[in-house]
This record gives structure tokens, C-alpha cells and sequence, in this order.
């Protein structure tokens, strides 16, 4: 089974993470068509809203940043979104993934910046 974390820009992109994170899920069950596929992502990405727009946030960036490691180094594969490039935290992720031998995956506009 392929496992698959999706790295994704947050802070400063509130209002668009949860279309971003539904077009990154499209994405990886299209390039993956043919396998059985489990997504995974940034733990507080449950701590949105509908809308997209952030909710009061229960721990500092050091905490969440430490979970979402621990998720993706349960993970085989990881999947780059748009922006990640501009993102501490997806660049950490990035690091990470390398480090463990996962295969990393980079999405369609991957290298263009957020808007």
C-alpha cells in the first residue's frame, strides 16, 4: 500500500488549505490510479474550518510541526504542493522524507509560488 503524506504551505494561506489539500488528494489518487493509496497530512489540518479560515490554535508551531514528522515518517510517500518551496515547514517535511529514503512526489505546479 502506498501511503502518502501531502506537504502544503499553511500559515499565511488559511483561506484556500482546504481546496488546496482537496485538489492535492485528486492528484495523488490520479497518479496513482492503479494502487491502493492511504492520505495522510499536517495534523492541525482537522483544525480548520469549512470555510478554510483558521481556528484558535491549541499549541505553538514547534508542537504541530513535530507531530506532522511523526505522521509522515509513517509514510512511504511524500507529495510537494504548490508553494512549498516559500514554507519552513514544508521545506522541513521535504528534509525529513529525503532523509528516510521516502519517495517524494512533486505536484503539477509544485515550483510556482502560492498567490
Amino acid at each position: 500500500m502506498r501511503t502518502v503524506y501531502i506537504s502544503l504551505p499553511m500559515a499565511g494561506h488559511e483561506d484556500t488549505v482546504h481546496e488546496r489539500y482537496l485538489n492535492a488528494i485528486r492528484e495523488v489518487f490520479d497518479l496513482f490510479k492503479n494502487e491502493e493509496i492511504e492520505i495522510f497530512g499536517p495534523i492541525n489540518i482537522k483544525n480548520f474550518d469549512d470555510t478554510g479560515l483558521t481556528v484558535e490554535r491549541e499549541h505553538d508551531w514547534a508542537w504541530y510541526i513535530g507531530h506532522d514528522i511523526e505522521t509522515l515518517l509513517r509514510c512511504n510517500t511524500i507529495f510537494m504542493t504548490q508553494g512549498y518551496l516559500l514554507s519552513k515547514g514544508c521545506r522541513i517535511e521535504l528534509a525529513a522524507a529525503q532523509e528516510a529514503g521516502m519517495t517524494v512526489v512533486y505536484g503539477k505546479d509544485a515550483n510556482a509560488s502560492l498567490r
